[in-house]
């Protein structure tokens, strides 16, 4: 060492300059190595919860654990057979659907709605055709009940048909028939059961589907119990002469597709892609190309587009 010194002729000052230097360079190298010595690895295990979106915002759950030292493990829960008259919106989200499409199919029964065989499952627009694939399997029908419903159905309609014929004067009948598309809501409070709240509800839902193409339409108005759509169904008429707001299919925005109460954002989504990919649409048939589509879908939706 100093021979070094001599060499490059360092003074007193400068050498211990050089070996202050040295021993700080020397540390720092040092310190990784030291690092690694001291600290101790540990296994790092945690659970990942991944989302998987099926549907109109819906979201579905898969559980996955996963551990650095192990990979990646998947838990899939069976499905066990299920009825799916009369079941739970708890018992639906444990098959996987969400509270909103559960709730669709609810309502689908409030107003008297029963599935009499797996295939009724796949016609609730909420649930989509690889959802309906992978429950069908699972579907297991109580006939005997449904029977008994049926009997019931037909007994209580034709009660209350009864009944409301014999509160009405033939003469007072007449008075009161409903265009279903004209009505305002001032009409629409005449007829027993339908109150102001009803009133402004068939109003908004006309309003948000273009116009009534049917007036089976009126038994989908939210929160009408079924008796009363029974009870005033005989006083509604629709118009021959009545025009809806149809959507154009070729140039309508994703945003002015999923508007429409038939058609969820995750379709309108689907229909403009596919029409971005193969041109434009010609007409109905042109759309059976997109599988998330089902023939009751399209059959729901044709008189509001416009090719």
């Amino acid at each position: 060492m100093k021979k070094f010194f001599r060499y490059f002729e360092l003074s007193l000052a400068e050498q211990r300059g050089f070996i202050a230097l040295s021993g700080l360079v020397l540390c720092l190298l040092a310190v990784p190595t030291i690092n690694k010595i001291v600290r101790q690895e540990e296994d790092l295990s945690y659970a990942l919860v991944l989302l998987d979106r099926r549907g109109t915002d819906e979201k579905k759950f898969v559980n996955k654990e996963e551990d650095v030292t192990k990979g990646v493990i998947e838990k899939v829960m069976p499905i066990a057979d299920f009825d799916p008259n009369g079941l739970s919106i708890e018992k639906w989200q444990k098959l996987g659907l969400s509270q909103n499409q559960a709730q669709v199919i609810k309502n689908y029964e409030a107003k008297g709605g029963r599935f009499f065989s797996k295939e009724d499952l796949a016609r609730v627009y909420s649930i989509s055709r690889s959802e309906y694939e992978r429950l069908a399997p699972h579907v297991k029908i109580d006939q005997s009940k449904l029977t008994e419903a049926r009997k019931g159905n037909f007994l209580a309609a034709s009660d209350n048909r009864r009944k409301v014929e014999k509160s009405i004067p033939s003469v007072d009948r007449k008075k009161q028939m409903l265009d279903v598309m004209q009505a305002d809501s001032a009409d629409w409070v005449t007829l027993k059961g339908i109150g102001p709240v009803f009133a402004k509800r068939i109003i908004n839902y006309k309003n948000a589907l273009g116009g009534f193409n049917s007036v089976d339409q009126i038994s989908e108005v939210y929160g009408l119990p079924p008796e009363t759509y029974a009870r005033i169904k005989d006083q509604l008429y629709l118009s021959s002469d009545s025009k809806i707001k149809t959507i154009d299919i070729n140039t309508c925005s994703i945003d002015e597709l999923s508007k429409h109460p038939y058609i969820s954002k995750k379709q309108a989504q689907w229909i403009v892609n596919y029409r971005t990919q193969h041109g434009v649409y010609t007409d109905l048939s042109s759309l059976e190309g997109i599988a998330l589509l089902d023939q009751d879908f399209l059959r729901k939706i044709e008189p509001y587009l416009k090719f």
